[in-house]
């Protein structure tokens, strides 16, 4: 009997494949009868990417904050047209070695990675050479922000994003894939995790530079962040491995959420 979690895989992939299929046109031949033709779309599906930022060297508030007042109207501007989603902050990031001011981790749609980031580049706070970042390609939400979690949230009053390595397709991945699938649907249902990035493309590949899951998870420290995410099998047995981010509170989700 299928999982939840190989269900949703393959309406990925259907869905995928729908995406990509030829359109068919209906042309007349010279008798005047109808002939079905193939042509190719020149489709270019909108994709997911994690955007990890922190500050450069050399910051000082009264250096950041006017620039990061143009950066929060700008990304309140890309959330509005649905290019930015899933935002957090954290209010608590380093800034230099005496003082903390907010940055913030979100999700960016794009066609590809470098419309992405032409359009990061172009933020005030990229601009500047202020902050820095990392960008990861998540593929697509799988699972959203659910009502215990924005219970479990909070009572945490902190989340962290968990961003996998790139986990290879063998013997042990095959028989925990299941496993691993119904326990992040469990914590999903307790609102533990959420807004759930998968890239189908990427599961069970060899040679990936870049992780199929991404997600976030609510917790008070990240010491207890960590202690959840070591329970998962893939974890306990060595199949894939993961990185915590200090990402704060939520912010905003996804603009249809608030019209």
């Amino acid at each position: 009997m299928k999982t939840n979690l190989i269900l949703v895989l393959c309406l990925f992939i259907f869905a995928s494949c729908q995406n990509s299929q030829k359109k068919n046109k209906l042309n007349e031949n010279k008798s005047g009868q109808q002939t079905e033709t193939e042509t190719d779309i020149n489709f270019s599906p909108i994709k997911s990417f994690a955007v990890v930022w922190d500050w450069t060297e050399g910051n000082s508030i009264e250096d950041v904050i006017p620039i990061i007042q143009k950066q929060v109207a700008e990304v309140n501007d890309l959330w509005k047209k649905g290019i930015i989603e899933n935002a957090y902050i954290n209010t608590k990031s380093q800034l230099n070695d005496t003082e903390t001011f907010s940055n913030a981790f979100f999700i960016i749609n794009g066609k590809s990675e470098k419309e992405v980031r032409t359009i990061l580049n172009k933020t005030p706070a990229f601009t500047s050479g202020i902050t820095k970042y990392k960008l990861y390609p998540v593929g697509v939400k799988w699972l959203k922000r659910n009502s215990k979690a924005m219970q479990k949230a909070q009572e945490s009053k902190n989340s962290f994003a968990v961003v996998w390595t790139p986990i290879e397709y063998d013997e042990k991945y095959e028989q925990m894939v299941e496993e691993q699938g119904m326990k992040i649907i469990e914590l999903w249902n307790e609102g533990i995790i959420e807004n759930v990035y998968l890239d189908v493309e990427k599961i069970g590949k060899k040679d990936l530079q870049s992780p199929a899951l991404v997600f976030f998870i609510n917790a008070s420290t990240k010491e207890d962040a960590a202690k959840l995410l070591d329970e998962l099998p893939f974890v306990k047995m060595n199949i894939g491995t993961y990185s915590l981010y200090s990402v704060g509170t939520f912010w905003m989700s996804t603009p249809e959420d608030y019209y």
